[in-house]
C-alpha cells in the first residue's frame, strides 16, 4: 500500500467526510459526471529526508485536495470535513507508517466557467518509506 492509499482509506472511512462525498475522493481528476460535491487530490512536491550516512527513511510530502461542489457551504463543508480527517492525524501502525499530517493552507476558490465552488487545502505529510 502507498502513503496515498492510506490517506485515501482514511477519507473515505471518516464519518464526517463520507457523509458528505460517499467515497467520492479520486487521485488526480475526477471521472466524468460524478456528483458533486467530490475530493480530488494530488501530491505537489516531496522530498527525502537526509542524515550523515544517507535516506533516514522518511518522506515529506504536500498533498493538495480540491473540492468541487454546487454551492459555497457544501464546498466549505468538505473543506472543514477533510481538516478533520488530517490535520494532527498519524497512523504510526499502517504501512507505510503516517507520523504526521497537518494543515498548510486553504484557498477559497469559485469557477465561473463551471459554476462550481473550488476550494483547495493543502497538507504537509510525512510518511515512513
Amino acid at each position: 500500500m502507498s502513503a496515498q492509499e492510506v490517506i485515501k482509506a482514511r477519507l473515505t472511512s471518516f464519518a464526517g467526510l463520507s457523509a458528505l462525498v460517499g467515497t467520492r475522493v479520486h487521485p488526480g481528476v475526477a471521472p466524468q459526471n460524478t456528483l458533486r460535491p467530490y475530493v480530488t487530490y494530488s501530491v505537489v512536491s516531496e522530498f527525502r529526508q537526509y542524515g550523515m550516512g544517507g535516506g533516514i527513511g522518511l518522506v515529506t510530502a504536500r498533498y493538495q485536495f480540491d473540492v468541487f461542489a454546487d454551492a459555497a457551504p457544501a464546498a466549505r463543508a468538505v473543506i472543514d470535513q477533510l481538516r478533520l480527517a488530517l490535520d494532527f492525524w498519524s497512523s504510526p501502525a499502517s504501512s507505510p507508517a503516517i507520523v504526521e499530517v497537518t494543515v498548510e493552507n486553504v484557498i477559497d476558490g469559485y469557477e465561473p466557467d463551471t459554476g462550481l465552488f473550488h476550494p483547495v487545502i493543502d497538507f504537509q505529510v510525512i510518511h515512513r518509506e
